[in-house]
């Protein structure tokens, strides 16, 4: 599942005009570990 938010934000986002942002990277890792690992993640994100 790692491997699969890697290609979104480096092969395919980009492919359609979407710019790769660390924070959002980093937040989907951290969902992936929540989601193998069966525990509860709460996210907190600014706007715009």
């Amino acid at each position: 599942m790692s491997e699969q938010v890697s290609t979104f934000f480096w092969d395919e986002a980009p492919q359609h005009g979407l710019e790769m942002r660390e924070g959002q990277q980093d937040m989907s890792f951290e969902i992936v570990d929540a989601l193998i690992n069966d525990q509860h993640f709460a996210i907190e994100a600014g706007v715009g």
